[in-house]
C-alpha cells in the first residue's frame, strides 16, 4: 500500500515558483548554459514532488524520496 507524502501549501507555492523560474532563461535571453542547469533542477524538483511517499509491504516500511530509498522493518519501529 502506497501513501503519498502530505505537502503544505507554502511548500507547494515555493516548489512550483522555483520550477517555473527555472524556465525563465528561455524567455529572458539566450543563455543556454544556464538553461542546462535550471532545467536539470526543475526535473529533480518535479521528480521529488511526485515520488515522495511511503510504502508498506509485508514487514517493511519503504520511504522513498526521488532516487533515495530507505527500508525499515516494521517490528523495529518503537513510536
Amino acid at each position: 500500500m502506497y501513501f503519498p507524502s502530505k505537502k503544505d501549501l507554502w511548500l507547494t507555492v515555493i516548489n512550483w515558483v522555483v520550477i517555473f523560474a527555472c524556465f525563465l532563461p528561455i524567455f529572458t535571453r539566450n543563455d543556454y548554459e544556464a538553461l542546462i542547469f535550471t532545467i536539470s533542477l526543475a526535473i529533480i524538483l518535479v521528480w521529488s514532488w511526485f515520488t515522495t511517499g511511503y510504502k508498506i509491504s509485508n514487514e517493511l516500511l519503504i520511504i522513498q524520496h526521488s532516487p533515495l530509498k530507505k527500508k525499515i522493518l516494521i517490528k523495529d519501529i518503537k513510536k
